[in-house]
């Protein structure tokens, strides 16, 4: 039960009454969400196939190099040389993917040497993701002397994505020389074509040279250089050289610790709902990880010693606001409430509030607070002592009783609030020097006190220290109550300093 509390203190002989009222006035204060850093990350292949398991839910860079051709055989007579291979092309696209579904990919392998036994250069292997979605496609291999010499070239199409770009042409062989190789396709630019028995240049990024022919009897074509470079074409009795393999780079935002937007109106006013449910979701980016959530709530406005801080991990009060009854670990993205518990109700005031999250599966680690919100609850109770607050006894003799009405000093609370309450009354033991225990009649050491609402006709004793009894019920908005104290001293003592005595009236909805 919420309760609103006004201290006064009485003092024995010479006695002082003191009412002490704080209001504390807050400006609602908004702080802006810190911005979180997303890194990128990246998977890589440079040869196979199998399947990609996508981390998130979102869009993805898919980047693709396809393998360079192989370069012919050379002849029997001197010099007789054989074609170099074509480049092979680099195809980009930004593609949609879902959380933990698996992707095909294949890696086009190089186009293997001309050889007595193949004689030409093979083609350089496509590379492919998602089942053609995105696409680059290999150079053709070059042909051997014996078959015409002909260079294999970048393929102009077949390549599927946002944009394409073409791996270079290898050159023809001659009866004096060997071709080279076409460069593979960059990220950047096409691959470069070759002349003669150098090699095409590679594209800027990522785009292998090709590899050169030769025009000394009986040299291999050397190979092509990743990713995608053509090989050059042998001569006299040589082999060709082999073309490079290519390669897949995924692209993806990386996993970020979760972020929380707060939903509860910054502002609002609970009214007298003195346990309130705040409502937040949090976000755990492209990664959709289950989240788990650490609450504040403070009476300042930084949040900075917090008189609530609780988590779902362990806390009651964190629920699904959508479907109900769902505890934690919550999804990403889900709406989220906490409630404050019984016996953690909040008094009238200006409260504070701010949530993080953090994502176990994922980092691990908490996400960057969110901004700061207020609200307020207003129970309507409020009492005030409108009377003087200071009371004199004077020198009262042992086993003897004085009261308020005797010196002229009745108390007055007053319900300045906006709800009907009830008031109760507590007093503690006599203080300063030797004390004085409350009892039920005077003794050794022993006093007795007692309240009145009827001016005196009955007087009701306080029966235990600390203890709340019933001042007075019902006490309507506006309404006052007027009471008085009598104090009885002890029969024996041997202290005859001043006593003080605290009293405490609290008013309680009813």
């Amino acid at each position: 039960m919420l309760r609103a509390i006004k201290n006064f203190l009485f003092f024995l002989t010479i006695t002082i009454l003191e009412l002490s009222i704080l209001t504390s006035v807050f400006n609602d204060l908004l702080l802006e969400q810190d911005n979180l850093k997303i890194y990128a990350a990246q998977t890589t292949y440079t040869s196979g196939s199998g399947n990609w398991t996508s981390p998130i839910t979102g869009n993805i860079t898919v980047e693709c190099w396809a393998a360079g051709g192989g370069g012919g055989r050379g002849g029997t007579g001197n010099g007789d040389g054989g074609g170099g291979g074509g480049g092979g092309q680099y195809s980009i696209k930004v593609i949609s993917v879902t959380k933990n579904t698996q992707y095909a990919y294949s890696v086009g392998s190089g186009g293997t040497a001309g050889t007595t036994v193949t004689l030409d250069g093979g083609n350089g292997g496509d590379t492919s993701f998602a089942t053609n979605t995105v696409v680059a496609k290999g150079g053709t291999g070059g042909l051997s002397y014996a078959n015409g010499m002909t260079a294999g070239v970048g393929n102009t199409a077949g390549g599927v994505g946002d944009t394409v770009r073409f791996g270079g042409n290898g050159a023809n062989g001659t009866g004096t020389n060997s071709g080279g190789g076409g460069g593979g396709a960059g990220s950047n630019t096409a691959g470069g074509n070759a002349t003669t028995t150098t090699g095409g240049t590679g594209g800027s990024l990522n785009g292998g040279n090709g590899g050169d022919g030769t025009i000394a009897n009986g040299a291999v074509g050397s190979p092509g250089s990743a990713y995608g470079g053509g090989g050059g074409g042998g001569t006299k009795n040589s082999n060709g050289g082999s073309g490079a393999g290519g390669y897949i780079v995924i692209t993806y935002s990386d996993n970020t610790a979760p972020t929380v937007t707060l939903n509860t109106l910054n502002g609002n006013n609970f009214g007298t709902d003195i346990t309130p449910t705040l409502e937040f979701t949090g976000n755990d980016d492209l990664y959709l990880d289950d989240i788990e959530y650490n609450i504040q709530i403070d009476n300042n406005s930084d949040c900075s010693t917090p008189i609530l801080d609780k988590v779902s991990t362990t806390d009651l009060g964190f629920l699904n606001t959508v479907s109900g009854g769902d505890t934690h670990p919550f999804n990403s993205g889900q709406k989220v409430s906490y409630t404050v518990q019984s016996g953690e109700e909040l008094n009238t005031g200006t409260y504070y509030w701010r949530v993080r999250a953090i994502d176990p599966g994922g980092t691990n680690t908490y996400g960057s607070w969110s901004g700061i919100y207020s609200f307020t609850v207003d129970t309507g109770i409020s009492i005030t002592l409108t009377s003087d607050g200071s009371i004199q006894y004077g020198t009262i003799p042992s086993s003897t009783s004085k009261n308020t009405i005797q010196v002229s000093d009745t108390q007055t609370i007053q319900n300045n609030g906006s709800s009907t309450v009830n008031l109760v009354i507590k007093t503690s033991n006599a203080t300063g020097g030797t004390q004085w225990t409350l009892g039920s009649s005077p003794g050794n050491d022993i006093f007795v006190k007692e309240f009145s609402t009827n001016s005196g006709s009955n007087w009701t004793q306080f029966t235990t220290v600390d203890t709340y009894q019933s001042l007075s019920s019902s006490v309507t908005p506006t309404s006052s109550v007027n009471f008085d104290l009598q104090i009885t001293v002890p029969s024996v003592t041997t202290d005859y300093q001043q006593k003080s005595i605290t009293i405490t009236v609290m008013a309680v909805l009813p």
